[in-house]
């Protein structure tokens, strides 16, 4: 039920069922990571994940905030995750750019 104000990128990125198929991607995410990762966020994990890819050397990451700074230097100190745990989590990948198309939900 989310909408975005006129001008707001967002409402094209999220256009049709783009929202809703992003939400319901990021939900099955969510209970994969309570489920095999309990103490990890999605922010660590998502690091986590693209630090353990093998062509990767470096991250840029964001931040708003201290607590978010943080949060990522955490990463740094974490072990990189396991092919197995790498191709786990590979059910999750959706195409890249999907938002320069509608997707189905």
């Amino acid at each position: 039920k989310t909408t975005f104000p006129k001008g707001d990128f967002r409402k094209h990125f999220f256009r049709g069922n783009n929202l809703l198929a992003t939400v319901k991607k990021v939900a099955g995410l969510q209970k994969f990571r309570e489920k095999k990762y309990p103490e990890r966020s999605l922010a660590e994990l998502a690091l986590l994940f693209t630090l353990s890819h093998p062509d990767t050397s470096t991250v840029i990451v964001g931040m708003k905030s201290r607590e978010q700074l943080r949060a990522n230097l955490k990463v740094a100190g974490l072990d990189l995750l396991s092919p197995a745990q790498m191709k786990e989590l590979k059910a999750f990948e959706w195409q890249r750019e999907f938002w320069t198309e509608e997707v189905e939900a």
